[in-house]
């Protein structure tokens, strides 16, 4: 008997035991025989034409010593094979199209480290629905790049349970978050091209950090270098802007940030050589965006009331 599955197609070695349950409708496991051929059938076209015969579920990268660039793909041994599910379950008396609980463990996925993303469900092996623009640009790295498996280990389970936990209790009952969410799925889900994200991914770090200021209000900027902190603080989440820009202070960087959020939004043009030479270059921006709204939503869903006072204070 078939059982509701969603394939997960980022690449993962489970250094954990299987299967486990993920709340009260989900169950991760490995692929039966009979559902990896139904999901092989699926994603063969998918990597029709790429540069060598490649299947990240069925292949690793062995790296040769320390670059990157060299290896060779070997192939894993048939108990090895990295087809993971989750199966659904309880889905009695849900409407899927409004309320399917696979929204929200991939909105909670795309909050942590592993990022596990389920662009495939077959609730039949005929009836099947597809994240087409993220399996795409999955897809697309996989086909082109040299591919590692993400090892899914329990503190990876633990993180993706518990915030799966938070974002379930206010997905579609808290219009703001839910809002939010929303948009950072979809963020999450498009093309890198690294200057649209990262004027959205600015928009979405205002939406949660600020408050519309007033005559006699903070600015924008006044209030992120204040209320990103404090948010974070709640979590004992850091800034590290050491860790992607250059050595500066913070006052400076939130300075060459906003700047670099205003030439986006304006369409000036930005000079990584001259005057955002701190902030290294669009992907480094990109990088550090997307790990501090992470860690923003993280602070707000495990806190939402001290956040909520935060953001609407002075």
């Amino acid at each position: 008997m078939w059982r509701p599955i969603a394939f997960i197609t980022n690449p993962i070695k489970a250094n954990i035991e299987l299967p486990i349950k993920i709340g009260s409708n989900f169950q991760l496991r490995k692929a039966t025989i009979n559902e990896i051929k139904v999901i092989k059938n699926h994603i063969a076209p998918l990597f029709a034409g790429a540069i060598m015969n490649q299947n990240p579920y069925e292949q690793f990268y062995k790296r040769k010593g320390d670059n990157e660039s060299v290896g060779t793909l070997k192939n894993l041994d048939s108990n090895d094979l990295r087809y993971f599910v989750v199966e659904l379950e309880n889905l009695g008396g849900l409407n899927l199209i409004q309320d399917n609980p696979l929204d929200a463990l991939q909105i909670a996925s795309y909050l942590t480290n592993a990022e596990l993303k389920f662009d495939i469900t077959f609730y039949t092996p005929k009836i099947v629905t597809i994240q087409h623009n993220s399996l795409h640009k999955q897809t697309n790295n996989l086909k082109y790049l040299m591919f590692d498996h993400y090892e899914f280990n329990s503190s990876d389970f633990d993180e993706l349970t518990q915030t799966y936990t938070v974002v379930s209790k206010y997905f579609h009952s808290d219009d703001f978050l839910t809002r939010a969410l929303l948009i950072y799925r979809l963020l999450q889900e498009s093309p890198d091209y690294h200057d649209y994200i990262n004027l959205n991914y600015f928009a979405l770090l205002e939406m949660l950090v600020t408050s519309r200021p007033g005559i006699n209000d903070p600015s924008i900027l006044k209030q992120l270098k204040v209320k990103t902190k404090d948010i974070l603080d709640l979590e004992g989440f850091e800034l590290n802007f050491n860790k992607y820009f250059e050595e500066s202070s913070e006052n400076n960087i939130w300075n060459k940030l906003y700047n670099y959020r205003s030439c986006l939004a304006h369409g000036s043009a930005v000079n990584f050589e001259k005057e955002q030479k701190k902030l290294r270059s669009q992907e480094i921006v990109f990088k550090f965006l997307k790990t501090l709204l992470k860690k923003i939503f993280k602070s707000f869903i495990f806190n939402r009331d001290k956040a909520i006072v935060i953001k609407s204070g002075l």
